[in-house]
């Protein structure tokens, strides 16, 4: 469990990285590779973790889904 906005709780999802202004920052779908999620406003963003990041449901979230696909065949 991560970390992330001071004040908020804390990320579940074990694919997050970090986030920043509008933007939530993710694990890639290949190695050496992260993905950046861009909002059109900070609450958007904001809205996206509460629901996906922030939850232990965050295998609802499409890029979850994308990214735990590489390791599916392992």
């Amino acid at each position: 469990m991560q970390n992330g906005e001071k004040g908020f709780e804390p990320v579940w999802c074990p694919f997050y990285r970090e986030d920043s202004g509008r933007s939530i920052y993710c694990e890639g779908i290949t190695d050496e590779s992260f993905l950046r999620l861009t909002f059109a406003s900070g609450r958007a963003k904001r809205q996206q973790m509460e629901i996906f990041c922030r939850t232990k449901n965050c295998g609802k979230c499409e890029l979850y889904t994308a990214i735990n696909a590489r390791y599916a065949d392992d």
